[in-house]
């Protein structure tokens, strides 16, 4: 199955990357793409205006991967919003707003299946690169297991 390969580094590591192309794996791309995220807990599910701190880091990959890298990571972050939108709109269609004891279940759990196909979708295609942040380390996601591998003895890490 094609999960992703992780490994996690402390947050304060500077992490180190296999000289290769992160997604087709050529030797010695010679550029890199900054990547960079925003550390997230559950506090943000009540505090979701308020942006965890920034981590970034470059991850090597040569300049036709690293424009569809950007292309594909944005285009994932836009369906996943899309996504939203239209179960919250078919929601609010289907049950217009009325009073009842179920009716923040049925939007919550309307929006949630309107989201399962994205999050299968990313579970069993994951991208060649991604990161989650949590505020005292950095979990590292790879797609191709070899580089996982490369980048955990890079980094004194283990594949998780």
């Amino acid at each position: 199955m094609p999960l992703s390969n992780d490994v996690k580094l402390r947050r304060t590591k500077k992490p180190v990357f296999p000289d290769t192309c992160i997604a087709c794996g050529q030797a010695h791309p010679g550029h890199s793409l900054e990547y960079s995220g925003r550390a997230s807990s559950w506090v943000h599910l009540f505090l979701w205006w308020y942006p965890g701190s920034k981590h970034t880091v470059a991850v090597p990959a040569c300049p036709p991967c690293a424009s569809v890298l950007r292309r594909n990571r944005i285009l994932r972050g836009l369906l996943s919003w899309a996504a939203i939108a239209v179960s919250v709109a078919v929601v609010i269609y289907f049950f217009p707003p009325k009073r009842g004891p179920l009716r923040k279940w049925i939007f919550l759990g309307s929006v949630v299946l309107g989201y399962l196909p994205m999050m299968a979708w990313s579970l069993f295609h994951p991208p060649p690169f991604d990161m989650t942040i949590d505020e005292d380390a950095v979990t590292y996601e790879f797609k191709d297991e070899l580089y996982a591998h490369g980048f955990a003895a890079a980094n004194n890490a283990e594949v998780e």
